[in-house]
């Protein structure tokens, strides 16, 4: 097919030398003169009216002036707008030629990518071996393997790398021996990435560590409760031996509904029970040395023997709640045998403690109205 030139007959040169002329320097010497003073000229009260008259012929001078640029660029625009219309009109129909074979070309360009994708396809898959699992064939693609200007033996280098560098990645994060190893590949299956595996190790491992830590220290509450409950029970409870056997009786003179009057004879080492905790275990050593005195009648000692089985099973809960009905059930039984409950009675017994908890005893003894007493020396 001949080319063909297109050219302007006409002379650009004249032209550019066609101006539009106009009394520029006329009007321009005028509004340098005129307009100066107005520059600077203060506005008042008296002078608003003036004012006004000379900011309406300023605006009807620049009015006069723009009109006229726009008449001036209207008439040297009908010679172009005709010429531009033309080429526009030629243009179309070389674009709409071009697209024709664009379109065809586009497509078969296409069809030669697709072609080259398969065969790179195909070699992947014969090279991937047992990485298959862990890399495909779209993770290491590269849209630059179907251009005509990449070489596709440099596509298949590609290729090699990338399943090597899979290949190397796993074996550095199997190398780490990390118990979270299942994650770690399930996070490196997503990503792709060695270093986003790297910082979930060390998160989920921080994690752990914070977990075995607060674990540890639940644990060591526990024991730690589960120790304080046996020295309380220590404290509180019988003898094992004497769980075999049976109780004396309490003395019925000795259990009454009014106070018992207790007596601090000193102050013998500390305890970290509470006041509650001291002031039972001095009622259970009172109660104690009345169960040792009386000859009424026997205490039920299978409660004692079914504390004494709690203990050594590890049931501290079960020990108490087995003193406690003891306890209930004896007292019950003598109080039905004591003619007179109001009688007052006297107690000496010794109190352990630290200053604090004797000082809260002897506040609660003085508000219960409880007279209290050193122990007449014997």
């Amino acid at each position: 097919m001949n080319m063909i030139e297109f050219r302007i007959t006409s002379d650009l040169q004249e032209l550019r030398k066609q101006s539009i002329s106009a009394n520029f320097d006329e009007t321009k010497a005028w509004l340098t003169e005129n307009l100066e003073p107005l520059r600077t000229m203060a506005v008042t009260p008296e002078s608003m009216s003036q004012c006004k008259q000379y900011r309406a012929s300023i605006r009807k001078v620049r009015d006069r002036i723009d009109e006229s640029r726009k008449l001036a660029k209207a008439a040297a625009m009908e010679a172009y707008s005709d010429f531009e219309t033309k080429c526009k009109e030629l243009t179309a129909l070389c674009d709409e030629a071009a697209n024709a074979l664009d379109v065809q070309i586009k497509a078969m360009e296409n069809a030669v990518k697709e072609e080259k994708r398969l065969r790179l396809t195909d070699y992947f898959a014969k090279t991937v071996g047992d990485m298959a699992e862990w890399i495909s064939f779209d993770d290491c693609f590269n849209p630059k393997w179907q251009n005509a200007t990449y070489a596709e033996s440099t596509a298949q280098a590609d290729m090699c790398a990338a399943i090597d560098r899979c290949r190397a990645d796993l074996n550095a994060i199997r190398a780490l021996g990390s118990e979270f190893e299942t994650e770690l590949l399930a996070e490196y299956r997503t990503s792709r990435n060695i270093g986003t595996v790297l910082m979930k190790n060390s998160t989920l491992t921080r994690l752990k560590a914070e977990e075995n830590e607060r674990k540890r220290r639940e644990a060591e509450a526990a024991a730690a409760a589960q120790k304080e409950k046996e020295q309380r029970f220590k404290m509180y409870a019988m003898p094992p031996e004497m769980c075999q056997q049976q109780a004396a009786p309490l003395d019925p003179t000795l259990i009454c509904d009014e106070p018992v009057g207790y007596e601090v004879v000193g102050v013998v080492g500390t305890l970290e029970s509470s006041v509650a905790d001291a002031i039972r275990s001095t009622e259970w050593e009172a109660w104690q040395a009345a169960a040792e005195q009386s000859t009424l009648e026997t205490m039920p000692d299978e409660f004692y023997g079914r504390a004494a089985h709690c203990m050594n099973a590890g049931d501290m809960d079960g020990a108490f709640e087995a003193l406690k009905q003891a306890e209930n059930a004896t007292v019950k039984e003598n109080v039905e045998a004591v003619p007179h409950k109001n009688d007052l009675c006297t107690v000496d017994f010794r109190v352990y403690g630290t200053m604090r908890q004797l000082d809260d005893l002897r506040r609660y003894m003085r508000g219960s109205g409880i007279r209290f007493m050193p122990v007449p020396k014997r």
